[in-house]
């Protein structure tokens, strides 16, 4: 990769967040993990609404941490002498970005009469 290709890979994502990548930035701002860990957490957390190929989650953590949102680490509970994988950490400004999307997703559900009716039901349902 040359200086200039590697400059432009920093650039951020100044366009909303997909769905998928806030909820990667969730999963992560829980600990660290490797992209089968991910698939797995994202299977349980969407209860089968989105369908997660372990192919396309590397994509979204080569974007993530492209644009700074995500770092690789040390995979989380390898073994020593087994073999690497990637492991990836949320960063400080993927924490900032989480919670600034967050805030503005829920504010702008929150207007409509949908939104407010489906909150209004989910409060007596247990997560």
């Amino acid at each position: 990769m040359t200086r200039a290709s590697a400059a432009l890979a920093r650039l951020p994502i100044t366009r909303p967040l997909q769905i998928i990548e806030l909820l990667v930035l969730a999963v992560l701002s829980e600990g660290p993990s490797h992209g089968y860990g991910l698939v797995r957490a994202l299977t349980e957390r969407v209860d089968g609404h989105l369908k997660i190929r372990p192919g396309n989650i590397y994509r979204i953590l080569d974007r993530l941490t492209d644009a700074a949102l995500l770092r690789e680490c040390e995979s989380p509970g390898a073994a020593r002498g087994a073999e690497r994988t990637r492991g990836f950490a949320i960063t400080s400004a993927g924490r900032q970005r989480l919670q600034s999307e967050t805030r503005f997703r829920a504010r702008a559900l929150a207007q409509t009469p949908e939104a407010r009716a489906a909150i209004v039901d989910g409060l007596g349902t247990e997560p």
